[in-house]
Parts: structure tokens; C-alpha cells; sequence
């Protein structure tokens, strides 16, 4: 059931407009459900990303952490840390990360659990 619902909720992010790429992994990096063939790639990529804010922000003492990006010349990657998973998502460049943000959030809170790691 868990599989089912996680293909849809990439179903889903693949309909918000920007989205080129989405992966679903468990908090240890184990990729669940992605929209290419390079979800081991992408899901590591949103555990490194996360992990490696999560320690500056702790360092820094900042509170906790619930996203992170990065941004290259025609792309953004968001990693969000949602509920025991990590959400990588994959956008065009011109994306707005926060109004993207603003759609994603219904989404995970009606397929995944709504307490954010």
C-alpha cells in the first residue's frame, strides 16, 4: 500500500509546473519511489543535501531544518524532510522555491504524515 501511494504522490509532483524530477526516500537514503531511472542518484543526493544543512544549522544554532536547495545555471534541487522521509524534487531554474513549497505541502500532507522530522 505504502508503494502505491508514494508513486502517487510523485505522480503528483511531476503535475506542478517546473517539476522535472522527483524521488521519495526513506530516512536512511533507500529510494521508495521515483520518476526516472536515477532514483538511487537523486534520492542520495536529497539525503547529502539535507544532512550536510542539518549539520550547519545545528552548528549554527539555528532551530531545526525543514528544506534545503541548491541551485546550478538551469536548475534547483529542494531536498524536504518529511515525516521519516526525504522528498527530492528536481525543478527548472525559474521555479520559485517557496511558491513551489505552497503546492507541495498539500500534497505531502495528504499522502504522507504530517510531522515533519
Amino acid at each position: 500500500m505504502e508503494e502505491i501511494l508514494l508513486k502517487r504522490l510523485v505522480k503528483d509532483l511531476l503535475g506542478i509546473k517546473g517539476v522535472m524530477d522527483a524521488v521519495i526516500s526513506s530516512a536512511d537514503g533507500v529510494p521508495l519511489a521515483a520518476s526516472n531511472g536515477g532514483a538511487e542518484d537523486m534520492g542520495s543526493l536529497a539525503i547529502l543535501l539535507g544532512a550536510t544543512s542539518e549539520e550547519m544549522v545545528s552548528h549554527l544554532n539555528l532551530g531545526s531544518l525543514s528544506e534545503a536547495y541548491i541551485e546550478g545555471p538551469d536548475y534547483k534541487f529542494l531536498s524536504i524532510n518529511w515525516g521519516g522521509y526525504v522528498v527530492g524534487v528536481l525543478l527548472a531554474k525559474k521555479v520559485s522555491t517557496a511558491l513551489l513549497r505552497k503546492e507541495i505541502t498539500p500534497l505531502l500532507e495528504g499522502i504522507l504524515t504530517d510531522k515533519e522530522v
